[in-house]
């Protein structure tokens, strides 16, 4: 996950629509695993409301991170 983060570049992943799609896409193994943990339980695409709440909150953590600040993205989503 941490080399998929290199080839979204964060100015241009908050402003383009079509390469926050892909990494929202790529994340998704990312969102279910932490989704399952705070679930306790293993979710599914398509049939649990919890992971589109999950993409959600990450296309929020998105939107509010600041690269600045020195904590790593998936440190940050994962809250």
């Amino acid at each position: 996950m941490p080399e998929m983060l290199e080839r979204f570049p964060w100015n241009r992943l908050k402003n383009e629509p079509e390469l926050r799609e892909e990494f929202l896409q790529e994340s998704q193994p990312f969102i279910r695993h932490v989704v399952n943990q705070v679930c306790r339980r293993t979710l599914d695409w398509g049939r649990d409301e919890e992971l589109s709440e999950g993409l959600i909150a990450f296309n929020d953590a998105i939107n509010h991170y600041e690269p600045d600040r020195g904590v790593p993205f998936l440190a940050y989503a994962r809250l």
